[in-house]
C-alpha cells in the first residue's frame, strides 16, 4: 500500500543527526521491508522549543512561531489534500502515518489530510501531557489532543506514555506497544588493532576500562544526564577507568568544562557515525548513560548490540530496552550516588560484564529487529486499510 509518512519533530532527510531522526528512517525501512511503498508528505518541521540555538539557554514556548508554523502545516495540508486527488489512484495514500508527536511538536497535517482523502491516520509514538493544557506550548497541547482523538491507531514505543495517552484515543482506536528497534548491525569483533587505533586517537591508556558515553550535547535532560554522570565518575576517581564520550551539540563547550577537572581520564571524540562509531562500541568495556528523562535510548540498544554492557538511570522505557541485571545495570533516575556504585560493580566484575554483554547482543538480536517490528506494523496496517 501507498504511506505518506510524516514526523513533525525531525524528518528523516533533516540534515542533523539525532535519535528522532534514527528512529524515524528506521521506521520507512521496516514499512519498506513490508513492500509498503513509503513517500515523505512533508518536511515541514513544527517543533517549538529553543530558546537560543547558539547558546546553551532554556527552552521556551514561542506562540508567534506557533502560530506562524500552524499557518504554514494548515496551507501544507490543503496543498497535499489537491496533490493527492489529481493523483493516478494506484498512487494516492492509503494511510498517513506520524512518528512522534507532542506539544512542542504538534501534527498540523495528518489529521486534515487524512480526514479528507478518508484514509486511516496512524500515529507512532506519542505523548500526551494534560498540564501543558495552559502553559507556553498550550497550542501545541490542544492540536496535539486533537490529532490523538483522530488516529485510527497509535503504537507505542515508550509503556510509559500509554497511560497519558489512552484515554484521548477515540473508542475504536487501536493502541499497541512496539518494541523499538534496530537494523540488522554490522558488529565489529573487539580488536586489539582497532582498541590500540582508538588509544593514540583519543589519548585512552589500552590497559584500563573505557567507559562509553554517545549523546547529544544540548540544553535540558541531556545535559543534566551529563552532570549526572560527572557526580558519579567523581566518586570512583580512585578505581582504573577512562571516559570517551562521542557526541556534539550546542552545548559542548560547557560540557567540555563541566569534566574538565577529570582532567585526562576523559576523551571527547565529536560526532562519529558507521564504522567509527561501531568500533567505538565494540572496543569498550561499559557504556554509561544517567538517561534524565530518556524515552528509551536508541544509543543503548547499539550499545548492547555491541555486546556491551549498560549502566543507565531507569527513565521512561529504559527499562524496556535494557534488561536489569542481565543485560545490564539501572539505577534510580538523577541518583549519582547509585549510578557510581552500579559502574564501580562492571569495573571491578569482568565475568559479569561479558556475560552480560553476550546476553544483550542476543537480546538485541531476538527481540529488537527490524524484521519484527516490519510485521508488526504491517499487520496493523493490513487490518485498517
Amino acid at each position: 500500500m501507498n504511506v505518506w509518512f510524516y514526523a513533525p519533530l525531525k524528518a528523516p532527510n533533516h540534515p542533523s543527526p539525532s535519535g528522532d531522526r534514527h528512529v524515524a528512517r528506521l521506521l520507512v525501512r521496516a514499512l519498506r521491508i513490508a513492500r509498503h511503498r513509503v513517500a515523505l508528505a512533508s518536511d515541514l518541521r513544527s517543533y517549538d522549543g529553543h530558546g537560543n540555538a547558539r547558546q546553551c539557554t532554556a527552552m521556551h514556548g514561542n506562540a508567534r512561531r506557533q502560530r506562524r508554523i500552524r499557518w504554514q502545516g494548515r496551507r501544507a495540508a490543503c496543498a497535499l489534500i489537491r496533490r493527492a486527488r489529481q493523483a493516478p489512484r494506484h498512487l494516492r495514500p492509503n494511510v498517513w502515518l506520524t512518528y512522534h508527536l507532542y506539544h512542542k511538536a504538534p501534527d498540523w497535517l495528518g489529521p486534515t489530510v487524512a480526514g479528507a482523502l478518508n484514509i486511516p491516520y496512524v500515529i507512532v509514538e506519542a505523548s500526551h501531557a494534560p498540564k501543558q493544557e495552559h502553559g507556553p506550548w498550550s497550542m501545541g497541547y490542544h492540536a496535539s489532543h486533537s490529532a490523538l482523538s483522530a488516529a485510527s491507531a497509535v503504537v507505542a514505543l515508550n509503556r510509559a506514555d500509554i497511560a497519558c495517552v489512552e484515554p484521548v484515543l477515540a473508542s475504536r482506536a487501536v493502541l499497541q506497544y512496539m518494541r523499538p528497534f534496530l537494523q540488522p548491525p554490522v558488529v565489529a569483533c573487539p580488536s586489539l588493532e582497532h582498541r590500540r587505533s582508538l588509544s593514540r586517537r583519543y589519548s585512552l591508556d589500552t590497559n584500563e576500562p573505557w567507559l562509553l558515553t554517545v549523546a547529544m550535547m544540548r540544553d535540558g535532560d541531556k545535559f543534566s544526564s551529563y552532570q549526572t554522570l560527572f557526580n558519579a565518575l567523581q566518586r570512583i576517581d580512585t578505581l582504573a577507568w577512562q571516559l570517551l564520550v562521542v557526541g556534539d551539540g550546542t552545548c559542548r563547550e560547557r560540557v567540555q568544562h563541566l569534566f574538565k577537572p577529570l582532567k585526562n581520564r576523559v576523551a571527547f571524540a565529536g560526532q562519529l557515525r558507521g564504522s567509527e562509531l561501531v568500533r567505538c562500541y565494540s572496543n569498550a568495556d561499559v557504556f554509561v548513560w544517567p538517561a534524565i528523562n530518556e524515552a528509551f535510548g536508541m544509543a543503548l540498544l547499539e550499545a548492547q548490540s555491541s555486546a556491551l554492557p549498560v549502566v543507565a538511570g531507569r527513565a521512561g522505557g529504559v527499562a524496556d530496552v535494557v534488561e536489569n541485571g542481565r543485560t545490564g545495570l539501572l539505577t534510580k533516575m538523577g541518583d549519582a550516588q547509585a549510578f557510581a556504585e552500579s559502574v564501580r560493580y562492571l569495573l571491578t566484575h569482568e565475568s559479569v560484564r561479558k556475560s552480560m554483554g553476550e546476553r544483550a547482543a542476543r537480546r538485541v538480536r531476538e527481540i529488537h529487529s527490524v524484521k519484527g517490528a516490519s510485521r508488526q506494523l504491517n499487520e496493523l496496517l493490513s487490518s485498517l486499510v
